[in-house]
């Protein structure tokens, strides 16, 4: 379901398929004018996905789906740059008891 706030109340929300289906994503927006999406699925595999903010609720609008890990036992960002890249930081299991972090960086897309 997707709604927007109009001034004092929201809209009607409307039935939309996101690229991240029923996961709950980490969604960013960079200074390009772009809002990205970040999710795992129920293998913790993480994926990402953009769109240009004014197309956000167009799910033809929507770049494909990248998998950035197979594993990925939690993510954050660490910072979004002026220039719009996204530093993602992430873990995942290593022989089983062995926690490595790491950083994934984000293109920034330019029209």
């Amino acid at each position: 379901m997707y709604a927007e706030f109009e001034g004092q109340q929201w809209n009607t929300p409307i039935a939309t398929v996101f690229p991240f289906g029923q996961a709950i994503p980490l969604l960013v927006a960079n200074p390009n004018g772009f809002i990205h999406a970040f999710w795992t699925d129920e293998q913790n595999q993480l994926f990402h996905s953009f769109v240009p903010a004014d197309q956000f609720s167009d799910p033809t609008s929507w770049y494909g789906v990248i998998q950035l890990a197979e594993s990925a036992v939690d993510f954050d960002i660490a910072l979004i740059t002026r220039a719009g890249y996204i530093l993602l930081t992430s873990a995942r299991w290593i022989l089983q008891n062995f926690l490595l972090a790491f950083i994934i960086v984000s293109q920034p897309m330019v029209d």
